[in-house]
């Protein structure tokens, strides 16, 4: 990432771009702020990038249950983790923590992991995960999320089974991040959480 980031930084200065480090959010249509500082301009390209979608399960406040950012965070591995959601986030953070050791269960509402895909790939993707060790249900809704008194987690489903681990990964997809739009968030078209454009 440092080496990515570098390079990128690297052609930004030698093509005269100026960055600015800090939060921004729009002001006018020709004025952002950013830190306390108000920058003109002419156009504007909006980059506001992305963040983890959370839904309203009870007990998702738990400090058990994380976001992949905070997944990545971790210094000290779980000894069983719980993938809420079976897309290419949660199964790439699942085949991760396997191999680090964590035992892994994953849990998907739909009828089978990577359902964007085509299903030989997501047929293909449920072989090697179970070959790999880890567990997975699908047609599973996710009820509850519970702290357990030994310091573990529980995530019921709704059909009154549960499974027990040391951390929940929380990995329902992506939503658009929209606090960039700043005071034009209610003069600006959005469909669904997105920017029309």
């Amino acid at each position: 990432v440092k080496q990515l980031t570098t390079g990128v930084g690297g052609l930004l200065k030698s093509n005269d771009v100026t960055v600015v480090y800090g939060e921004a959010q729009m002001a006018t249509e020709t004025t952002i702020l950013c830190d306390g500082k108000t920058y003109e301009a002419a156009s504007t390209i909006l980059c506001g990038g992305s963040k983890a979608s959370v839904i309203p399960i009870p007990g998702v406040e738990s400090k058990n249950v994380l976001l992949s950012t905070e997944m990545l965070q971790l210094d000290v591995l779980p000894k069983s983790l719980i993938v809420i959601g079976g897309g290419v986030i949660g199964c790439e953070m699942a085949v991760a923590f396997n191999s680090f050791g964590s035992k892994v269960t994953i849990i998907e509402a739909l009828d089978r992991i990577a359902a964007t895909m085509d299903g030989e790939v997501s047929d293909a993707m449920l072989k090697s995960l179970k070959k790999s060790g880890i567990d997975i249900h699908v047609s599973q809704k996710v009820e509850r999320i519970e702290d357990l008194s030994d310091g573990q987690v529980a995530v019921h489903f709704g059909d009154g089974k549960s499974v027990t681990g040391d951390k929940v990964l929380l990995s329902i997809g992506r939503v658009c991040e929209l606090e960039c739009l700043g005071s034009l968030k209610d003069s600006i078209r959005t469909e669904r959480g997105k920017v029309v454009v």
